[in-house]
């Protein structure tokens, strides 16, 4: 970062200077962090990253020569350096109605950054982490240990391909280059120390090529027999991100301005890419156990079966596809994300879709369309529509059936914003009474209204 470093106040000039900061908490959990070597001005570390506990708890590794730059001036008001915030025991003197303050002066210049009581139980319990990493052998050992189930775990996810030959996994970053078949005819020292760190960034793909939502396979981890949590999104960095995923400015840009996509929501593909990530990472306290789970949850969740694992080749995979089929069900789902209506026959619209077929859905007050992973009581809501009779009936558990008229008279008014659908902008229409309102959100526990695609036309599309 630039910093004011001195103000010459004869010539009125600002003296700047770029300063270093190192973000080591995730690297600190897993191998050793030599500071001289790497010299930055200021390093931070997350003890509960390290241990499991306690949060809230961490360090902050100031340079002698750039500790000059975070101390707080003696006087505020017109110091361009001051700072905006300080807390109880961090001065000597503060006045209430004028802007002056003086911090604590002591032989630490830097004891006045600690504000009120210092967290003395959550200091005292780093003690028995600092044991148990001499106990395991210090942390030259928890790398060798971490760094061999990432190996372990970049190579089942290589080796994961859909039955026509797709290869499931996508790898980000560095791993992206490791070959680990050769882990085991190489020296495991060198070659460990060759690797990457154990955090591994990828997208699954399906059948077609096309990329699986981050969030959807987050939802899916959490509901497997034994739960698995992962990490999704950008991880707080949207630099590494954009470049991994090679995204324009232009297509970060448009994908906010009109996707809506925002850092930590629920998009998480707009027009066929990703937006995010999907990562895992490996600490002292990962199990082979552990990487032998997710990897089966892909393999059975979403890899196709049959699987063939790729031999680095490039030859076409070709299968007898049969000249005839018989279509034995068919499904509807009037609202997007509620419980499907199963029919026999059933009407084309002019698009070539079925008719009514995700014509409607629940959206809260932002506009935005409800989800089942997020409210997954809709999945209980049975819509079923009479062409004959122009009507939409909604039944749900503990509530009376609810009409609505398919008719133009049931239409309140268009929605002033435009409704987003999965990235998707499109316009749409409130649709029935108050009391259609009433029901879902009384269903739910969400406010809620059910709205109409006006045309089913999408903005982006």
């Amino acid at each position: 970062f630039l910093c004011d470093d001195d103000f010459d106040d004869d010539d009125d000039k600002t003296i700047h200077k770029w300063y270093t900061v190192l973000d080591i908490a995730k690297a600190a959990c897993s191998q050793e962090i030599n500071l001289r070597e790497l010299d930055p001005d200021f390093a931070c570390v997350s003890f509960y990253k390290i241990f499991g506990l306690p949060t809230g708890v961490g360090a902050l590794f100031v340079k002698r020569s750039s500790k000059h730059v975070i101390e707080p001036s003696k006087y505020s008001g017109n110091d361009k350096r001051s700072r905006r915030y300080f807390g109880g025991g961090a001065v000597d003197v503060v006045l209430p109605g004028t802007d002056f303050m003086s911090p604590r002066s002591n032989s630490s210049s830097l004891s006045s950054f600690t504000h009120g009581t210092v967290n003395f139980r959550g200091i005292i319990s780093l003690l028995p982490g600092l044991d148990e990493i001499n106990f395991l052998g210090g942390m030259r050992h928890i790398t060798s240990h971490t760094k061999s189930l990432a190996i372990e775990a970049v190579r089942r996810l290589n080796h994961l391909c859909h039955r026509n030959g797709q290869k499931a996994i996508t790898i980000y970053g560095p791993w992206s280059k490791v070959d680990t078949n050769s882990f085991a005819v190489r020296s495991k020292s060198s070659f460990l120390d060759q690797c990457p760190g154990p955090t591994i960034a990828f997208n699954i793909r399906r059948f077609d090529g096309s990329f699986v939502g981050y969030n959807e396979v987050s939802k899916l981890a959490a509901l497997y027999k034994s739960p698995i949590q992962i990490r999704t999104g950008c991880f707080c960095n949207p630099g590494a991100c954009q470049e991994a995923l090679q995204l324009s400015d232009d297509q970060i840009k448009d994908n906010f301005l009109r996707g809506g996509h925002v850092c930590g929501d629920e998009i998480d593909i707009i027009d066929g890419n990703p937006t995010g990530a999907i990562r895992i990472s490996f600490g002292k306290d990962s199990l082979w156990e552990d990487l032998d789970s997710f990897c089966l949850f892909l393999d059975r969740t979403f890899v196709s079966s049959s699987i063939q694992y790729s031999q680095g080749k490039d030859e076409d995979v070709v299968f007898n596809v049969p000249k005839q089929a018989t279509l034995s069900e068919m499904y509807i789902y009037p609202i997007k994300s509620c419980a499907a209506m199963k029919v026999t026959k059933w009407r084309m619209s002019p698009m070539g879709n079925f008719l009514f077929d995700r014509e409607f859905a629940l959206v809260d007050s932002s506009g935005t369309a409800l989800r089942l992973s997020v409210y997954p009581k809709m999945g209980l809501i049975q819509p079923c529509i009479n062409l004959e009779k122009g009507t939409l009936t909604v039944k749900g558990k503990g509530l009376p059936n609810l009409e609505i008229n398919l008719g133009s008279e049931s239409c309140i008014n268009p929605i002033g914003k435009e409704i987003k659908v999965c990235g998707n902008k499109c316009g749409g229409m409130l649709w029935g009474s108050h009391a259609v309102s009433q029901w879902f959100s009384t269903f739910l526990g969400v406010q809620c209204w059910l709205a109409r695609y006006n045309k089913g036309i999408y903005i982006n599309n």
